[in-house]
């Protein structure tokens, strides 16, 4: 039994390994692993994060006042059985993506425009079926940049949303 284990993780990390190089020739590598078990490794971006997106929403009250900002965890805390099966990771990653992109548009874009974007709606669309406060009757969201360790630089308030209501 244990030969066949062995085989099998042999074999396995064999597959991974030629996965990486991208040829037109390995295509059906990846349209055989039904089960997304070969991984795809990029260890060197061609231009590398400088700093990190976070995601925040505030609910305010029928009454008028608002809640603190509350940060949506883009990922979640890592474990050791992750390592092995972790399928909430393209979901995480799918929203990180696009609070990234998102906050990369937002330095070029005018704000009415924003609106009017995908990844602006998809934002919405996700901190509005996250849960909020009783007696909420509108949400806002913003995205605020935090630089790497060894920068020095501050927080920065990359986008505010304007409110928007939330369904009763």
């Amino acid at each position: 039994m244990d030969i066949f284990v062995s085989a099998f993780l042999f074999i396995w990390a064999v597959i991974s390994c030629i996965a990486q190089f991208s040829s037109d020739r390995l295509i059906f590598l990846k349209q055989a692993d039904w089960f997304s078990l070969i991984p795809q490794w990029t260890f060197f971006a061609p231009i590398p994060g400088t700093s990190d997106y976070h995601l925040m929403f505030r609910d305010r009250y029928i009454s008028g006042d608002y809640t603190e900002f509350r940060e949506i965890d883009l990922t979640s805390p890592r474990k050791l059985m992750h390592t092995i099966w972790n399928p909430d990771k393209h979901n995480e990653k799918i929203l990180s993506d696009v609070v990234h992109t998102f906050a990369q548009m937002a330095g070029k874009i005018e704000s009415p425009q924003l609106m009017f974007t995908i990844p602006y709606i998809l934002i919405l669309n996700y901190v509005s079926n996250t849960e909020h406060v009783p007696n909420a009757n509108a949400t806002q969201f913003t995205i605020v940049e935090s630089p790497s360790s060894h920068s020095g630089r501050t927080l920065t308030i990359t986008f505010i949303s304007g409110l928007h209501r939330l369904r009763p």
